[in-house]
């Protein structure tokens, strides 16, 4: 699953997740996310922080608590609001990416969030 409120940027992030092989469920709010979590039932999540409406690290917070297995990769145009989210006590398997980043960058989170190495 990914959450970008930014249309560009979720087609990116759609197509390099789909060139790793993985399926992909795009939202552009999280609200919409949050709906569609459930019966979705993702194995991580990839949604931008600064989202209008419910912010990305809340919804992280409100799917952790529906579905504690699935990871979250964070990600911002600050470091400093990455690092707000991150230090949050009840934010559980969360990785955080900085934009702007190479889709290598990305495709390379899949095995820390799924708790295995990325082959090399």
């Amino acid at each position: 699953m990914v959450v970008e409120d930014d249309e560009t940027v979720l087609e990116e992030l759609r197509d390099t997740i789909e060139s790793a092989g993985h399926t992909v469920l795009a939202l552009t709010t999280a609200e919409s996310a949050l709906s569609s979590f459930l019966d979705w039932s993702p194995d991580f999540v990839v949604t931008d922080i600064n989202l209008p409406g419910l912010g990305g690290g809340d919804f992280a917070r409100f799917a952790a608590k529906a579905n504690g297995r699935v990871s979250f990769i964070l990600i911002s145009g600050s470091s400093s609001s990455i690092e707000v989210e991150g230090a949050r006590p009840d934010a559980v398997h969360l990785t955080a990416l900085v934009k702007p980043f190479k889709p290598r960058d990305l495709v390379s989170l899949f095995g820390e969030v799924d708790g295995e190495a990325e082959p090399t």
